[in-house]
């Protein structure tokens, strides 16, 4: 009877399997970051501003294409970006410089490069023009905003399909990097459960952990690094292979030589909603 019942329960696991067409996906995402350490923003011009909180939300359409290596492309609707400014005194430079990107960012389209089993292994921001070294700049912080964005879609799903235990992400997932220009470093852990289905909707939970460095720092034999946990909870629809909603909690602190050398007791506080929706129009961006 003990056979019967698991052979009932693994040919009752759910296989998922991610699906991407010329049929647009809507999505909306939504990003909340606290860092204990200020955020420069630059503008193209010669605007710049120092931000210790913001929140950032895009609206885009994807298609995409291929076989072994997909490429999908999803054009930016609607962006809003907000923030506190460290010094109270460059708070509207602050509001100039993300009006700008928002008029980028809704002029653009990202780009992406996904496996066969869902793991993004690139993200491009195509659109802005790259003719001064301070543009290249501000357009990579853009790039690297927007891709944070997009972690919730970075969900690997086994080869096999078997997903009646749990799994784990290969490779350097988005949810699990620094913001950094310099790229991550370090060991990372995150890991896939199933919780339970309904339907074709199989919701699932998402843990990982990591001790990462930015790139940069390595280069320069600093020892700044900074231990990560990641908690999330997301539906994916089977018949249609599209994330339905996954939301991600990731929060840091540094390590103990790193407390009071270099950041605050709060490193990093960051949750993203990514959300697919029918329509934009009834999205209120005001808010």
């Amino acid at each position: 009877m003990l056979l019967l019942l698991l052979a009932s329960a693994e040919a009752q696991a759910p296989t998922p399997q991610w699906q991407w067409s010329e049929t647009p996906v809507r999505y909306v995402s939504e990003m909340t970051m606290v860092a204990g350490f200020p955020l420069w923003f630059l503008a193209r011009e010669n605007n710049e501003a120092r931000g210790g909180e913001f929140d950032m939300k895009l609206a885009f359409s994807c298609v995409g294409q291929g076989k072994k290596l997909i490429e999908v492309t999803c054009e930016i609707d609607h962006a809003k970006l907000s923030g506190v400014a460290v010094d109270s005194k460059k708070q509207e430079m602050l509001n100039a410089v993300f009006a700008e990107y928002e008029e980028t960012y809704e002029s653009s389209s990202l780009v992406m490069e996904i496996d066969t089993s869902g793991r993004i292994k690139r993200v491009d921001l195509e659109g802005p023009e790259r003719t001064t070294s301070r543009e290249a700049s501000v357009i990579e912080r853009q790039r690297q905003l927007a891709t944070r964005l997009l972690a919730p879609l970075d969900i690997q799903f086994p080869k096999d399909g078997d997903t009646s235990e749990a799994w784990k992400q290969k490779g350097s997932p988005i949810a699990m990097q620094l913001l950094s220009t310099s790229g991550t470093a370090g060991g990372v852990r995150l890991m896939h459960e199933v919780a339970s289905t309904e339907g074709s909707l199989m919701t699932f939970m998402s843990a990982g952990e990591a001790v990462t460095i930015a790139g940069a720092d390595v280069e320069n034999g600093a020892d700044n690094t900074v231990s990560l946990m990641l908690s999330g909870q997301g539906v994916f629809d089977t018949a249609t292979g599209q994330m339905v909603r996954n939301e991600q909690v990731l929060t840091g602190v540094p390590t103990a030589q790193n407390l009071t050398k270099v950041f605050n007791s709060d490193y990093l506080n960051q949750r993203v909603v990514l959300q697919r929706v029918e329509t934009f129009d009834a999205y209120d961006w005001a808010k």
